[in-house]
This record gives C-alpha cells, sequence and structure tokens, in this order.
C-alpha cells in the first residue's frame, strides 16, 4: 500500500504484503524509525486473519501518525504556495490568471475570503466593465451591477475558487 504526496513530492509505502504459501509476511513501514515491522499471517483458513492484521496496522500510533505527517506536509506546501500568489490578487484589478492545471484565464478580483478569492470571469469583465460600450451595453452592464453574487454565478459572470488553485498571476 502507498501513499502518494504529489505535492510534496513524497511517496510512503505504508504495507508491503509477499506471499509464501499459504502465509503472507506483511510488512510495516512507519516514517518514524525507518525500520520495518514484519508480521507472518496464516491464511490457509480464509483471509480474516489478514484482514484483523491490517485493521491492527492501520489502528496503530505509528500508522497514523505517519499519515499525519503527510497531511501536514502537503497543507505546509499548498499554503506556501499559495501565499506568493495572494500577494498578487490586489481587488480592483484585471488580470490574466493560471490555473494549476494550466489553464489561463482572465479575471478581475472582487475579494479574499480565507483561502479562496472571489473574481469577475472573463464574462463578466466583457459584459460589464469593458471600455467603449454602446449605450445599450452600458443601461445592460448596469443591470448587471445590480445583480446579487449568486445570479451573477449563474450568468457565469462572477466565480470563486481557492488560491492554491492558482498557479500565476499574469
Amino acid at each position: 500500500m502507498y501513499f502518494i504526496a504529489p505535492e510534496i513530492a513524497y511517496e510512503y509505502r505504508a504495507i508491503n504484503v509477499e506471499i509464501l504459501g499459504t502465509k503472507l509476511k506483511v510488512t510495516f513501514f512507519t516514517l518514524a524509525t525507518k525500520q520495518p515491522e514484519p508480521f507472518i499471517v496464516d491464511i490457509s483458513s480464509g483471509i480474516n486473519s489478514f484482514k484483523i492484521k491490517l485493521t491492527q496496522i492501520g489502528n496503530l500510533s505509528l500508522f497514523k501518525a505517519a499519515l499525519q505527517f503527510l497531511v501536514n506536509q502537503t497543507l505546509l506546501k499548498r499554503e506556501y504556495r499559495g501565499a506568493p500568489i495572494k500577494k498578487q490578487i490586489i481587488p480592483g484589478q484585471a488580470k490574466v490568471a493560471v490555473l494549476s492545471n494550466g489553464d489561463r484565464m482572465n479575471v478581475g478580483w472582487i475579494r479574499i475570503e480565507g483561502d479562496e478569492v472571489v473574481f469577475y470571469t472573463g464574462k463578466g469583465l466583457y459584459n460589464i466593465w469593458r471600455p467603449n460600450m454602446s449605450s445599450t451595453d452600458q443601461k445592460k452592464a448596469e443591470e448587471y451591477k445590480k445583480l446579487t453574487e449568486e445570479e451573477l454565478k449563474a450568468l457565469g459572470f462572477l466565480d470563486r475558487k481557492k488560491i492554491s488553485e492558482f498557479k500565476l498571476i499574469e
């Protein structure tokens, strides 16, 4: 059993199982001691003893500590990655944002709420804030400005995302 944490480029092999005839050699690898702990499990009468051993390993404090370590490291990395981006989000500015998956989008920052940011989408910027609009378009834009955030979101004019989803602000 492997746990892969791509945010921190870490792969943790928690449990390895080898078949030895009618027995299984179940090895638990801790992060704390780096010493594997092998257990021999007889499966000649079924796999219940194997299931019990896996449950016992899952309940070990060393196993739980290893998982907690990985979670904490991943959260720290996400927080660190989001910090420089957060400094570039200035409400009232329109920018091009690049998401973690590589997608690029026009955004008009509205506000930061904790680890999320609320912004106008490219469609919202075009329909509400574009310069040199005709008088008809300006009237529509004024009507859009009176809508609630939920209504703007339903139109695709507004969105919110976690700051950690942004890779780059241009």
